[in-house]
C-alpha cells in the first residue's frame, strides 16, 4: 500500500494505491465510516469487487467508479483499475471530497 496526494473537485483528497489478490479483503474508511472493500474475481482484463455488504460492480482496466456509500446523493469515493499482474489487482481507492 503506498498513499500518495491527489487533487478533487474542492480541494485535496487522500488516494491508496493497493495491490489485492481474488478474494483479499480490506477495510477503507470514507467520511468516517469503516467499509470492507473485496476484490471477488479476477478475470482478463477485468475485476469484480464488492464495497460494504451492498456494492458489487464489475471495473475493466483503467475504468474509474465512483460511489455514494453514505447515500447522500453525493459520491464520496471512487476506484480505479490500475492494472493487472500476476493474477493480483492494482487499484487507486480515493475518497472525494465535496
Amino acid at each position: 500500500t503506498s498513499e500518495e496526494e491527489a487533487v478533487s473537485e474542492g480541494g485535496a483528497a487522500k488516494a491508496l494505491l493497493e495491490t489485492l489478490s481474488e478474494l483479499e479483503t480490506i477495510m477503507i474508511k470514507v467520511g468516517g465510516s469503516k467499509y470492507t472493500f473485496r476484490l471477488d474475481k479476477i478475470q482478463d482484463n477485468i475485476v469484480k469487487i464488492t464495497i460494504g455488504d451492498k456494492v458489487t460492480v464489475k471495473l475493466n482496466l483503467e475504468e474509474t467508479k465512483r460511489f455514494d456509500l453514505d447515500r447522500n446523493g453525493e459520491n464520496d469515493f471512487a476506484v480505479t483499475l490500475v492494472g493487472i499482474h500476476h493474477n493480483t489487482a492494482i487499484q487507486r481507492l480515493q475518497e472525494e471530497c465535496i
